[in-house]
């Protein structure tokens, strides 16, 4: 993948790789319905991955480039007016599929679990306590250019695999999509 993609053609290609991954471990009866509506969408993620007992929905982020970090939207302008980001507006049972393109990784978690873990109490360096998330640099996404204006905190990779459920992948590339 180039590093002139738009964000449109990253987010496919990541979806393109990490839907026939998830669904390979979760087992051949596994049924995949993507959501389409924007509303849908928001709350619940891309697609729904249904078993013969479970079913969960997923949301897939994409990053072309390999980082230290993980960027965890807490808020935009979407609408022209400021929103909450997928970290709050995602279902609590939603797992998030972050994936990196240049790396082949693929972290999950989901966002109840995150959620929890970034508004935990923790002791910050000068002895005062507060949620976690604070500790977390706040930056504007300028990776790529979007519509709008996406804010939300970086979190190293090797703190976001100490969160309750989170999991690294290393997904291999399908040629054929899916």
């Amino acid at each position: 993948m180039e590093a002139t993609a738009s964000v449109n053609d990253i987010e496919l290609y990541g979806i393109s790789q990490v839907v026939p991954y998830l669904k390979s471990i979760c087992g051949p009866k596994t049924a995949v319905y993507p959501i389409h509506d924007e509303f849908s969408q928001r709350v619940r993620g891309d697609f729904f991955f249904c078993g013969l007992m479970t079913e969960r929905a997923v949301d897939v982020k994409s990053e072309l480039k390999t980082s230290p970090h993980v960027f965890v939207e807490t808020h935009s302008d979407r609408y022209g007016d400021p929103c909450r980001g997928w970290l709050y507006e995602l279902h609590p049972e939603t797992t998030l599929a972050y994936f990196v393109v240049e790396s082949r990784k693929l972290y999950t978690v989901s966002i109840g679990d995150l959620r929890r873990w970034m508004h935990e109490s923790v002791q910050y360096a000068d002895g005062s306590t507060g949620p976690r998330l604070n500790r977390f640099l706040e930056r504007e996404q300028t990776k790529r250019k979007q519509r709008n204006v996406t804010v939300g905190r970086l979190v190293p990779v090797s703190e976001f695999l100490q969160i309750t459920g989170s999991k690294e992948h290393d997904v291999p590339e399908v040629r054929s999509g899916w």
